[in-house]
């Protein structure tokens, strides 16, 4: 490929396709430099500017990687890992409207992205869409049946709606899937405290307590202190 382009410098696809087998070899600054030279030789190539926001997005520099993902999506408005990679950096970075918007195009084009479909039913839940965060969990947890987060995401919802037994099904299922989540023990300890139950809360938020991470200690300390009146 090397000598392929150095025959015929202007071609964008063998730039690209060296670009692409330099990356695979592990050297992320040759194929930058490459698929900056693809776009500078064709504009309109959308995978050589996807493939300058993957490499930016993985440097961090998201203000970049958020630059090139426009114009892949400018020259090909259905790129499904771009739109899903906006979304992404998007979500990150707190733009809950944008992100959804991603994540809600890529969905129309791949209705079978379980992970895309998650983090959108997240944003939606924290935008205060209960329903239609549900209506994504509902269909994350047909598409991957052992999704932790899902499963205890939904339980919030569900108890919030005063589904306490749908809710308690949720949560026990998460902390079935994943019993070292500190998350998980505190929402179970909050819905059996919800209905009396204080001798179990208690059992849930020591165990709480004793997978915490630092930053999680003093919330789950004080919920304790809820629980036990002192």
């Amino acid at each position: 490929l090397a000598r392929a382009v150095e025959l015929d410098p202007t071609s964008a696809v063998y730039r690209f396709d060296l670009g692409t087998t330099r990356l695979m070899g592990g050297d992320a600054p040759a194929a930058f430099a490459d698929f900056a030279r693809v776009v500078e030789l064709d504009p309109s190539l959308a995978d050589g500017w996807f493939m300058l926001g993957q490499l930016h997005a993985n440097a961090g520099r998201n203000a970049e990687a958020l630059a090139a993902y426009d114009r892949t999506i400018a020259a090909a408005p259905d790129h499904v890992d771009a739109l899903r990679g906006r979304g992404e950096l998007r979500h990150g970075r707190n733009d809950a409207a944008g992100a959804i918007e991603d994540y809600s195009r890529v969905l129309e084009l791949a209705p079978d992205d379980a992970p895309t479909r998650f983090r959108r039913g997240l944003l939606r839940q924290l935008s205060g869409d209960s329903a239609g965060a549900r209506a994504d969990y509902d269909r994350t947890l047909e598409l991957q049946p052992d999704h932790a987060e899902c499963h205890h995401n939904r339980a919030v919802i569900r108890y919030e709606a005063g589904d306490v037994a749908g809710a308690t099904l949720d949560v026990d299922r998460a902390i079935e899937l994943d019993p070292g989540a500190a998350i998980h023990w505190r929402t179970r300890a909050a819905m059996q405290a919800g209905r009396g139950d204080l001798a179990g809360a208690l059992v849930s938020i020591d165990r709480a307590l004793a997978c915490a991470k630092p930053g999680e200690r003093e919330d789950l300390e004080d919920v304790r202190r809820q629980i036990t009146g002192r």
